[in-house]
């Protein structure tokens, strides 16, 4: 029987009892609770660099085959914690790290995968390469479709589980919840430590959406007798189009788009009463198209969004004939140039959020059919 390794167990350990603390809302498990012994990648969208660390205890709490999980990474995150790397930090995770110009160092990255994967460990792989710097989904590459082709055999069958992890951002606590937070920070030693590796602050007062959709599998595409490249590109956007349907829309993405659309009409500003019939016209509609909506009560949704736009400085609230309304800060409206993967979440925040969704047509058509109305 199987082991994981004791480091690895112990870093789980602590890994858990940080996911246990935040509110992660699962759907599809029924897609992978079951995988037993089967040759199986999980192909994730990439949002956040605190990505891994919620979705390694995830997987690992869910399947029942409960071997390790293997995870290649970017060259980039070696340089950046090569303190961690030089404490065997990474390796006890099963992290894997490529190379930007060694093709050898790469090859046996790869041959260790195959290897896990027909000894039926877990691979988990972000086939964005990167982190979605502007809210929008990246186009896959073709290591995920390749790894499945050569481990894939007319005997044995390689899945890939597609997986989307939405962040639904939350307004800050009060003052006095605030501090009560950070005590309890200091407190628990394991917040305090994930919190100072992966800058994770922004996440506790968020609620995270984890999609699991159907798999993907790699020999019923290569039975249709396509070329190598064919094969994998065909793989690669299978997989990549069922992660882009799997976001879960909120609040916040659908409020968002519907304030950049409304200013593409020269809208400076919007009723609270106009704006509550709208959004619940637009989630009805959403809702009917199959979509994963996590928006139940509709006024109180928007009033957590208007709030976190609001400290944001992002709107102003401001009285009108006996009235609330609401006024966009245009400032934040103009896309910044080329702004870096911190600062673009806190400058462009708008565009930030409304582009989680851009890819997705049907949502623009509806905001702009319910505003036109």
């Amino acid at each position: 029987m199987y082991r994981k390794p004791y480091l690895y167990s112990l870093v789980l350990r602590e890994l858990n009892t940080f996911r246990s603390r935040l509110t992660v809302n699962y759907s599809g498990l029924e897609n992978i609770v079951e995988r037993g012994y089967k040759q199986t990648i999980y192909a994730i969208n990439h949002p956040s660099r605190f990505d891994p660390f919620i979705m390694i205890p995830s997987i690992d709490h869910y399947v029942q085959n409960k071997n390790q999980v293997h995870i290649p990474a970017a060259q980039w995150i070696k340089e950046k914690f090569h303190r961690l790397y030089k404490l065997h930090f990474f390796d006890w995770l099963g992290i894997s790290f490529l190379s930007d110009n060694d093709k050898e160092r790469n090859k046996q990255v790869l041959r260790h995968l195959e290897e896990c994967l027909r000894t039926y460990k877990h691979i988990m792989i972000f086939p964005e390469g990167w982190v979605e710097r502007d809210g929008k989904i990246r186009p896959g590459m073709y290591g995920t479709s390749s790894l499945a082709m050569h481990c894939a055999t007319p005997e044995e069958n390689v899945d890939i589980i597609p997986i989307a992890i939405t962040y639904y951002m939350k307004p800050r606590p009060k003052r006095r919840e605030r501090l009560r937070g950070w005590f309890d920070i200091i407190w628990n030693l394991d917040e305090y430590l994930l919190d100072t590796i992966v800058e994770a602050k922004q996440y506790y007062h968020a609620e995270i959406d984890i999609v699991f959709g159907r798999p993907v599998s790699a020999n019923s595409v290569k039975e249709q007798g396509l070329d190598e490249a064919s094969t994998r590109r065909l793989i690669t956007n299978a997989m990549m189009r069922d992660i882009g349907q799997l976001i879960s829309i909120n609040s916040n993405q659908l409020l968002a788009q519907y304030f950049i659309k409304g200013i593409d009409h020269n809208r400076r500003w919007y009723g609270r009463d106009r704006m509550d019939e709208d959004m619940a016209a637009i989630v009805h509609s959403v809702n009917a198209k199959g979509y994963h909506v996590h928006c139940t009560d509709v006024p109180g949704a928007v009033d957590q969004t208007l709030e976190l736009f609001d400290q944001q400085n992002l709107v102003r609230k401001r009285r009108m004939n006996g009235s609330d309304i609401w006024i966009v800060n245009r400032e934040f409206l103009t896309s910044l140039p080329e702004p870096s993967d911190e600062e673009y979440r806190e400058k462009n925040f708008l565009h930030y959020t409304a582009n989680q969704i851009a890819h997705l047509d049907e949502i623009s058509t509806i905001i702009r059919d319910v505003q036109k109305a």
